[in-house]
């Protein structure tokens, strides 16, 4: 009986370090300062596991919501501003205006395929899942995403 119980919780912990959700987590986490990544059992079978760190001297949070049955998986980054809520970067006279903006707005919503909103002071951009979730981390990806949420976040507080 001892023994069974022992092999399921070798079998659950290897299962949850080298699975590709936490293999995704880990490598968010080392884009991040200070990151901790929130390994409770309850919140990763809830299906919601999550990163928190720094980046830029900012908190960032990245969430994911695992596919179920009745919803696909997403993942969701969240960086903090201190920007008034709404969307103004989405503006083609300020993206005329500033190139840079207009670059990193593209760059997010075009090419990495994220839905960007400003609001509760967060700058948060959702990616829906596509295929296997969340797929192999891209680092490439992900700290040129953050690298441009800072851009955004930083214009949008000058604002």
């Amino acid at each position: 009986m001892f023994a069974g119980l022992v092999l399921i919780v070798v079998l659950a912990s290897t299962w949850w370090f080298l699975s590709p959700t936490s293999r995704f987590l880990s490598g968010f986490a080392s884009l991040l300062d200070d990151s901790h990544i929130d390994r409770n059992p309850l919140r990763f079978l809830s299906g919601r596991p999550s990163v928190n760190g720094r980046y830029g001297g900012r908190a960032v949070e990245l969430e994911l919501t695992l596919p179920h049955e009745h919803r696909f998986g997403t993942i969701v980054v969240s960086m903090e501003t201190r920007a008034p809520k709404g969307e103004p970067w989405k503006d083609s006279a300020e993206t005329l205006r500033y190139p840079d903006i207009g670059r990193a707005t593209f760059d997010l919503e075009g090419r990495y395929e994220l839905i960007l909103t400003n609001d509760d002071a967060r700058l948060r951009a959702t990616s829906q899942g596509h295929g296997m979730f969340p797929g192999r981390f891209d680092g490439e990806r992900w700290r040129d995403t953050l690298a441009k949420m800072l851009v955004l976040a930083e214009w949008l507080e000058k604002r």
